[in-house]
């Protein structure tokens, strides 16, 4: 137990406990010390007709810094599409919708399945424009399906 929360990030990151496996309604939430993590152990082992305890992250926002984190990005990327204007009508929410696949290879030119260009559309007037993506010319040869088969 003691290794599966040290691995975890415990206890800044709260774990659950359950008696035998992970459908078992006799749980515990948001435990954040060891002493605690200790105790209910104990509790639910003592109760545990497999003479088990299931161990998981406590995956509520207040509970988990990964999940915050991914919650304060998915905001941002919200706010940012929503001050992305369509060029034509000027309504918010002009994003990427899609993307064209076909990078060449950097050795045989091939086109490989990385990102090539974005498609950006607006959902109010459905205008759509394809835009290269900046910085790459060309994908790795790693990523080519003729020259890493």
């Amino acid at each position: 137990m003691r290794r599966f929360a040290e691995e975890t990030g415990f206890p800044e990151d709260r774990l659950v406990l359950r008696a035998n496996d992970e459908n078992d309604p006799r749980l515990r939430k948001g435990i954040d010390n060891w002493e605690e993590l200790e105790q209910v152990f104990h509790e639910l082992l003592a109760v545990s007709d497999a003479g088990t305890v299931f161990a998981e992250h406590d995956l509520r926002a207040h509970c988990h810094a990964p999940r915050r984190d991914m919650i304060r990005q998915a905001a941002t990327d919200l706010a940012n599409k929503l001050d992305s204007l369509c060029p034509i009508c000027g309504n918010p929410g002009f994003w990427i919708s899609d993307h064209v696949r076909g990078l060449p290879c950097e050795c045989c030119q091939a086109p490989t399945r990385e990102v090539l260009a974005d498609i950006w559309s607006c959902p109010a007037c459905e205008h759509r424009e394809q835009q290269q993506r900046p910085g790459r010319e060309f994908a790795d040869p790693g990523r080519c399906d003729y020259c890493n088969p």
